[in-house]
């Protein structure tokens, strides 16, 4: 257990502002970069995409209580979001961006969970130093009938955080 760290959850539908304010804790995100890009091979098969199609690849900053918790990075199929950027900029969150989209729900397929040094980037962007360790979970998001609509990385502050692993019964 990590003293004064946040119990962030990971389940079937993994939300961060919910998973924050359920703790009592203030949740903000900033997208940060929105590009289109063609999908890299690891990308497209974790979308069910042929390599090469367009993809939005997004960046975010989230923290808690004003204190930088996350930074990921994921990626969208261009093809079935064409408007994502836009939209996620006007509702400030994935999942108002998702509903107004025509995703009014979405569940956590998978997620793969390690530890490594973080890449100068990270490092900046979650203000710590590169010789700390940062959590990063791997995952896809599908709908409801489920087709991928998210692959990304997200990297957590390891010493501000402890992941919770919830298995549905």
């Amino acid at each position: 257990m990590q003293p004064g760290a946040i119990d962030y959850t990971i389940g079937r539908r993994t939300r961060f502002t919910e998973n924050l304010r359920q703790q009592h804790h203030s949740a903000a995100g900033t997208m940060l970069s929105a590009v289109r890009v063609k999908a890299e091979p690891s990308v497209a098969k974790a979308l069910s995409l042929r390599a090469g199609a367009a993809v939005y690849r997004i960046e975010s900053l989230h923290e808690s209580d004003g204190v930088p918790l996350t930074f990921a990075r994921n990626w969208y199929p261009a093809a079935r979001f064409p408007e994502l950027p836009e939209v996620l900029e006007r509702t400030g969150g994935i999942t108002k961006a998702m509903a107004e989209l025509g995703v009014n729900d979405y569940l956590r397929k998978w997620s793969r969970i390690g530890s490594v040094l973080p890449e100068p980037e990270v490092a900046r962007r979650l203000n710590i130093n590169r010789q700390q360790p940062v959590l990063w979970v791997e995952n896809v998001d599908v709908d409801l009938q489920g087709t991928p609509i998210k692959y990304g990385f997200t990297h957590f502050a390891a010493d501000r955080v402890q992941l919770l692993v919830e298995h549905d019964v």
